[in-house]
């Protein structure tokens, strides 16, 4: 497994550059808005702490790896084994989250979604998601679940 899903994980399946680029949280004294939040221009998203972790980790191995900083046009997920930045294979990359979504116990029937749809859903990102996308991801955790049946029921 590469470490990028090892020390990543889940859910950040894109070119972050140069990583903190637009990332809030990443500005250690952004301007604050009225009631003490710092505005957020609509480029930016707001990512949880461990994923700016995380982002930082592959930054760090990227250095390691290259000996430079990253660039703008360079992966967040790269291949270790290129001697120049290359984003990591997509079917790897797909093989190694299921991988570790298995590891983290995530409920078969969402890694069966995941994988059917191309849709990671979570309850941070659901709201950005179209109504007929999460249809699509509701009917492939159901479709999951009736495979099981089947299957448990000696059903081909």
């Amino acid at each position: 497994m590469s470490m990028a899903l090892r020390e990543v994980g889940a859910n950040v399946c894109a070119t972050v550059a140069p990583y903190n680029a637009g990332v809030a949280g990443s500005n250690p004294s952004p301007p604050r808005r009225k009631g003490g939040r710092p505005p957020r221009p609509s480029n930016q998203v707001e990512l949880d702490p461990e994923v700016v972790k995380a982002l930082e980790r592959q930054r760090q191995a990227f250095r390691a790896k290259f000996g430079r900083d990253p660039g703008p046009t360079d992966p967040v997920f790269f291949d270790p084994n290129a001697d120049e930045p290359t984003p990591i294979d997509p079917e790897r990359f797909e093989r190694d989250m299921i991988e570790v979504m298995s590891r983290a116990g995530i409920d078969p029937a969402l890694m069966y979604a995941t994988n059917k749809t191309g849709l990671k859903v979570t309850e941070m990102n659901q709201y950005l998601l179209s109504d007929e996308d999460l249809a699509e991801w509701q009917e492939a955790t159901e479709e999951y679940h009736e495979l099981e049946e089947r299957l448990g029921a000696g059903e081909e």
